[in-house]
């Protein structure tokens, strides 16, 4: 008689919260909502810190709402990493 043993893996982990950000600031490019890009990518610049990516799609975001100094204010920030 075979006797079959099943792993017992853990509960599977909660997906990083960056993870869920950036998919919903894809989202967000998608529709162009911009002012939503905004807030996500507020929201995530702590989470990956230095990142240049986020600094220049939240320059871009700025520059798509019409914040010009906001704009070039976050790509100044941008061009020092």
């Amino acid at each position: 008689m075979a006797t079959f043993i099943w792993p017992m893996g853990r509960a599977a982990e909660p997906e990083p919260r960056w993870r869920v950000l950036n998919r919903s600031a894809r989202e967000a490019v998608q529709s162009k909502d911009y002012a939503k890009l905004r807030a996500i990518l507020i929201e995530l610049r702590p989470l990956l810190p230095g990142n240049p990516r986020v600094a220049y799609n939240l320059a871009a975001a700025e520059a798509m709402l019409g914040n010009r100094s906001a704009a070039l204010a976050a790509l100044g920030k941008w061009a020092g990493m």
